[in-house]
């Protein structure tokens, strides 16, 4: 804590390879939309995540959320850069958050405190922050062994995890961001974008393809061929 400030490990400069990144958890909680998130009052992470670029920002208080903001922040010095990414990507790329409650005393407070969360950020956001809870057993709540395998190894400090379409870590941040982990989470956020683009680009031109009516061969090219079997 003296000398990193509580962060577990230094960010790669390159995107874990696809095949053998590891899958993100399918976390379970509540949003800040006002329309709800169903009868049990949550929602399943991954309706949000699949089919899009994700980077996703973990934090339990004030200070976590300080260390996040060093990475996805707008404010100079932090990364002003990552809006301009988003708008620019044609709705492939989002921000998530995650709020972890680690008792019900920090729930209880997130709940009271809706109005001003919901203030801090634009309308489209609310439905993309998830109040999350830790859990011993394995449930609905953020247990320690899913928490280990993904590097979340100190719930007091903030974690940034960059996913592409398909829910794969592709690269990981936590603490405050050192120099250079700006630049290279901005860098692999854009080649997932680009990745994501060619994707979408490539199922269009199979789509357009594939609509395409077949001609329809000449009648006596048919009755030749029919004439041809029926000699033999």
């Amino acid at each position: 804590m003296d000398h990193y400030k509580g962060k577990s490990f230094v960010s790669n400069e390159r995107l874990f390879k696809r095949e053998k990144a590891l899958w993100f958890p399918n976390m379970w909680g509540g949003t800040l939309r006002k329309e709800g998130d169903g009868v049990d009052g949550g929602r399943d992470m991954v309706h949000v995540l699949r089919g899009k670029v994700s980077v996703v920002g973990i934090q339990s208080g004030i200070w976590a959320e300080e260390q996040v903001a060093t990475f996805l922040g707008g404010k100079e010095g932090e990364n002003p850069a990552l809006k301009g990414i988003i708008e620019s990507s044609g709705g492939l790329l989002q921000r998530v958050d995650v709020n972890v409650q680690s008792d019900w005393v920090k729930s209880l407070l997130v709940r009271l405190f809706k109005g001003r969360l919901r203030k801090s950020m634009p309308e489209e956001q609310w439905g993309r922050y998830f109040m999350v809870k830790l859990a011993r057993d394995v449930g609905r709540g953020l247990t320690e062994d899913v928490r280990d395998a993904m590097g979340f190894l100190n719930s007091q400090v903030g974690y940034v995890y960059l996913l592409d379409t398909e829910c794969r870590i592709r690269w990981a941040g936590s603490g405050h961001a050192w120099k250079g982990e700006v630049e290279w989470l901005n860098m692999g956020i854009k080649r997932l974008v680009e990745e994501a683009k060619e994707r979408k680009r490539v199922e269009g031109r199979s789509k357009t393809l594939s609509s395409v009516p077949k001609e329809p061969r000449p009648k006596e090219k048919v009755l030749e061929k029919d004439l041809e079997r029926a000699i033999t």
